[in-house]
């Protein structure tokens, strides 16, 4: 009697799938991409077996196949975007605090707060340490 395979709940994710391979009697683990991609020639990836490792499958598709993927279908700009907050003292770190305090640079804090605002704004909140004006 053929040995029928178990059924499993474990998570997959996007364009990977799981074939039961009858001559190995163990699942298989398959990246597919979907067929517009498939027939798009400016698409260089292409189906993958991915062998029957649940966690290195897994691992490849999260790590490898779908960042690949998502920035050839965003046309690259999914690379643009930073994946994480920038630590402090880093360099992007540094580029976001310069563009939160823009509206002061080139100006002192006084000078800011002296300056005529259009009707209906509000000045900008003054830091907290920084001391009052005179």
């Amino acid at each position: 009697m053929p040995r029928t395979p178990k059924r499993s709940a474990l998570p997959l994710p996007r364009y990977t799938r799981r074939k039961w391979l009858r001559a190995e009697g163990k699942w298989g683990y398959f990246f597919d991409l979907p067929s517009w991609a498939r027939k798009d020639p400016a698409c260089r990836l292409h189906n993958e077996p991915l062998g029957n490792d649940y966690a290195a499958a897994i691992r490849k598709v999260e790590d490898v196949l779908l960042p690949l993927f998502d920035s050839w279908r965003s046309c690259s700009a999914a690379d643009i975007v930073p994946k994480a907050e920038a630590g402090p003292g880093t360099f992007n770190w540094l580029v976001v605090e310069y563009k939160r305090h823009k509206a002061l640079h080139g100006q002192g804090c006084q000078d800011a707060e002296k300056l005529r605002l259009w009707p209906g704004t509000r000045p900008l909140p003054r830091p907290e340490g920084w001391p009052p004006v005179r």
